[in-house]
């Protein structure tokens, strides 16, 4: 997804010695490459046809022209999976070709969006184009990232897992630019583990089309021109010149959806006879990587992230586009890394039998086919995000089996039934360390043998009674098969959701409970009525707006007016948040809400709190504020508080009716501090609450707010809060007259897949092809 951005002019003189000022030879070491976004504008069957055009093309000059030396298929692996789908006859020349190290794969299965994905997602992506492409021949052994929309920061310790010692990246630098320069070490949160960073000045597609008249040239029509090639050159040495710190220099002979460029040893050849101070070579980027430490050059060190907009836009607003994505890739990484895979690992190994891997594998498959940014992001089409949802669901279908079977496996293991029993649960712990808490199942009993009145207890191994609630689901039909009898088996049962509390099982735990007929008992931790909710820990009080004031029992600390919600014009597009002159900005301060207890049993207590809201329906016409014209968004929040727990559960929904604005939820609070700390890939990472300020006039200026993980918290060291969400990825954290302010989003409504006249947010341009509408 290359963004035409100048080379940037140099602000600061870089501590080595530039071009202007030695006689130094450059090396520059030019890789032949494409950037395949595997869908975006068009589907992924759309650039399909293209790909195997790139890829004909490819296997015939590579066959026929040994000059031009390799090519390198931009880091990931599944486009061969996706051109030998096609043309299965080409297999025995890619992988000739391969194996000889002219065309190179990986090491990502595809190259994903950092920010929206697990750190396990990114080890397995890792993994699983490791495995693809090196049944071809030598893997890319580069981390190559040429586009992700900014990288977090334990890249450095993820990369350095595999054995790969370098990071190649675009997107991401602030003004840590100017000191850092195209090289540096970059340090993971362990600073004993660093990679050689490359930054790639210019983009991805710094040298593509040279002696060409543009970058995304048509090489079968397009007339070179050498002259043409050593007027860049020249540009391109004195740019690059202000920033180097050693003798060689990349180029990248390549950009989005490029073929290869067939006539590049010529151009190399008529570049080499110019004189410019330079010696160019046609070579890969373990090449280039190799040649820099070589030279044995000092540089700066950096730790950290890098999500700012100095050169490239970072595009953040795409950490809440098509929210529903998120929350789909969340659940599917959840049930995978938590659920799936530990029980059949340990059933497998506990107990033997058939084994799964293969299964395992192609959820893994499915899900990180959806992770690259165009796709995670929601910054494409509306078919290319459709197209996802089978495919999570897919993987959701496995991870659920894989899970289940496990669970069997490993139930059959342990002590027989109690005799009243008449059926089983089985609870796992998937963590490492000790666990209590709710936990919540189904069964079913035979219609012949059962009536949806019946009463029933939950009964431990050693006869404690585990307080519970039973609630009848009604009568259905259960379909059941086993792996020697085709005939799929019906009966006809009645069926109850249980729900109760889970008691201290270990780590890898695993506990059998009895479901026996008789009085379920126990007497409930929470305490509810209309406006309130108290347990152990905490208090919950419902204000007549629908916001909460959340107070800790043991110190008395209270936070009040928490779970606000915010609404404000947006007149951006699916890469960026764009506020309008006039956002309208509107809230539920002034709302009347409604709460009644909603659900109240032996280990927690639920109210549903009702909000009518009205908000305007659209942006104006020339996108400078709100109509006048409003629309009913009633929200409707259910509260659950459960025993022993500090943590108030907020389950949110509403039917969206207005189109061009963004809701957030807003927790103002008392706590004073400098930074939030929000949860990283195997790290908690802190922000400043306030953005830098730019030094030099920068592609996109800073925003406020930032990428999470699971949860986002803020503390002064005495007291603290933590929100958690299920695929929210944005907040925001800003000082205030009392403390300090967090925001959630939890929606965007936007129509554009990109749009060049954003006011505020972007002020470059489109950041996808021009002003594409995303109905």
């Amino acid at each position: 997804m290359e963004r035409v951005t100048p080379v940037p002019e140099a602000t600061t003189a870089p501590a080595a010695p530039t071009a202007a000022t030695d006689q130094r030879v450059y090396d520059v070491v030019v890789v032949s490459e494409t950037h395949w976004d595997r869908d975006w504008y068009m589907t992924f069957q759309q650039y399909r046809r293209r790909l195997v055009y790139v890829f004909d093309r490819l296997l015939d000059l590579l066959e026929t022209k040994p000059s031009f030396k390799s090519f390198t298929f931009d880091g990931q692996a599944c486009v061969i999976e996706d051109y030998l789908r096609i043309r299965p006859e080409s297999e025995g020349r890619l992988r000739r070709l391969a194996s000889e190290g002219r065309l190179l794969f990986g090491p990502w299965f595809t190259l994903p969006d950092e920010w929206l994905v697990s750190g396990e997602a990114m080890i397995r992506n890792l993994l699983t184009g490791r495995r693809v492409a090196s049944a071809f021949g030598p893997v890319n052994t580069v981390g190559y990232c040429p586009d992700a929309f900014g990288h977090v920061n334990q890249l450095p310790q993820i990369l350095a897992g595999f054995g790969l010692r370098s990071a190649l990246f675009t997107r991401g630098f602030g003004d840590e630019m100017a000191r850092l320069g195209l090289t540096f070490r970059w340090q993971s949160a362990d600073p004993a583990i660093s990679v050689l960073a490359v930054h790639q000045l210019g983009g991805y597609g710094n040298g593509s089309g040279l002696g060409h008249r543009n970058r995304h040239v048509d090489f079968t029509t397009d007339t070179r021109s050498d002259e043409e090639a050593i007027a860049y050159m020249r540009h391109a040495l004195e740019r690059m010149g202000e920033y180097t710190r050693t003798n060689t220099l990349l180029l990248n002979n390549g950009v989005d959806h490029m073929e290869a460029q067939q006539d590049l040893p010529e151009v190399i050849e008529a570049i080499n006879r110019a004189g410019l101070g330079c010696r160019l070579r046609h070579g890969t980027y373990q090449d280039f990587v190799d040649a820099v430490e070589a030279e044995g050059v000092a540089m700066e060190s950096w730790q950290g992230e890098f999500h700012l907009g100095r050169e490239h836009v970072i595009l953040p607003g795409t950490l809440s586009t098509r929210r529903y994505l998120k929350v789909l890739n969340a659940r599917t990484q959840a049930l995978l890394e938590g659920l799936a895979e530990p029980l059949a690992g340990l059933a497998q190994t506990l107990t033997g039998g058939e084994d799964l891997l293969a299964f395992q594998r192609e959820a893994w498959r499915l899900t990180l086919l959806c992770h690259p940014h165009d796709d995670i992001c929601g910054c494409s089409i509306d078919q290319v995000h459709r197209e996802m949802v089978p495919r999570f669901q897919q993987a959701q279908q496995i991870g659920e089996l894989l899970a289940h079977e496990g669970l069997r496996k490993l139930a059959a293991q342990c002590a027989a039934p109690r005799p009243a029993a008449v059926a089983q649960i089985a609870v796992f712990n998937p963590s490492t360390w000790e666990r209590h808490g709710p936990a919540e199942c189904r069964f079913v009993l035979l219609k012949e043998e059962s009536d949806p009145g019946d009463a029933f207890r939950l009964v431990a191994s050693d006869g404690r009674l585990v307080p519970a609630v039973f609630t009848p689901l009604g009568p259905r039909w259960t379909h059941t098969f086993t792996h020697f009898d085709p005939v799929v088996q019906a009966k006809e049962v009645h069926e109850w959701s249980v729900r109760f509390a889970a008691h201290e099982l270990p780590p890898a735990g695993l506990e059998i409970l009895s479901v026996e007929r008789g009085d379920a008992g126990g007497v409930s931790g929470v305490v509810a009525t209309d406006t309130t909710l108290e347990n152990e820990l905490v208090s919950v009080c419902v204000n007549a707006n629908g916001t909460i004031n959340l107070c800790d029992r043991a110190t008395g600390a209270e936070q009040r007016g928490m779970l606000l919600f915010e609404d404000v014009c947006d007149v951006g597009d699916e890469y960026d948040f764009s506020a309008a002159d006039d956002p309208g900005a509107r809230t539920t301060a002034a709302c009347e809400a409604t709460s009644l207890v909603h659900d109240r049993g032996p280990h927690a207590a639920s109210l549903r709190m009702t909000i009518p809201w009205e908000l305007p329906a659209r942006a104006t016409e020339d996108r400078t504020g709100r109509v006048a014209e409003l629309t009913g968004n009633t929200l409707t929040v259910t509260l659950t508080l459960r025993s022993k727990s500090p943590v108030v559960e907020a389950t949110v929904s509403w039917d969206n009716r207005a189109k061009d604005h963004r809701l957030r939820a807003v927790f103002p609070s008392t706590i004073h501090t400098g930074h939030a700390s929000a949860e990283a890939h195997f790290d908690v990472y802190d922000r400043p609450l306030v953005p830098p300020v730019p030094q030099v006039k920068w592609c996109q200026d800073p925003v406020n707010f930032h990428p999470m993980d699971r949860f986002v918290s803020i503390s002064d060291g005495e007291m603290g809060l933590s929100i958690l969400g299920e695929g929210l990825h944005e907040y925001e954290a800003s000082p205030s007259d009392g403390g300090t302010r967090l925001e959630v989003t939890l929606l965007r409504s936007v129509g554009w897949l990109s749009r060049g006249d954003l006011k505020h947010g972007r002020p470059v341009g489109n950041a996808g092809p021009a002003t594409v509408k995303a109905p």
